[in-house]
């Protein structure tokens, strides 16, 4: 991949593969820093369910923990009710984690981290080690 592909990837990480996209007859195309672009979702469960990119990997996209719609619709709905019961928390700490924020931040950078401030407490369970709680501080957005 060219130098030129190369910045305008990290300029814009959101709009270079609809650009890639709109230049490619192709239904996958090779990102420059080895992921992939998929135009539609069915090729898009074949690269996910395939054992060359789940080799190693857990079974979340090889239909063996979801492996049917309604497993998957009842997965939703549980994470929807755990978040709906837990929203009071989330809005108390949303103020505290806006106040982090530098006065200058780069989005969805900024969101992410309000995300992993406000649901920590979802990320990770509350016994897991502090080493481990730490790596999910993100780094200072800028």
């Amino acid at each position: 991949m060219r130098i030129g592909d190369r910045r305008r990837l990290r300029r814009d990480p959101l709009d270079y593969p609809e650009n890639l996209h709109r230049r490619s007859v192709a239904e996958v195309i090779r990102l420059p820093q080895g992921g992939w672009c998929v135009s539609h979702p069915e090729p898009a469960r074949q690269l996910l369910r395939g054992p060359e990119f789940t080799a190693g990997k857990s079974g979340f996209f090889r239909q063996d923990l979801l492996p049917t719609r309604v497993a998957q619709v009842e997965v939703g709905h549980a994470v929807c009710d755990v978040l709906r019961a837990r929203l009071p928390d989330y809005c108390a700490a949303l103020p505290a984690a806006v106040a982090d924020l530098p006065a200058v931040s780069r989005w969805p950078a900024a969101g992410n981290r309000l995300v992993c401030h406000c649901l920590a407490d979802l990320l990770l369970h509350r016994g897991t080690p502090a080493g481990t709680r730490g790596s999910l501080r993100l780094q200072p957005v800028a």
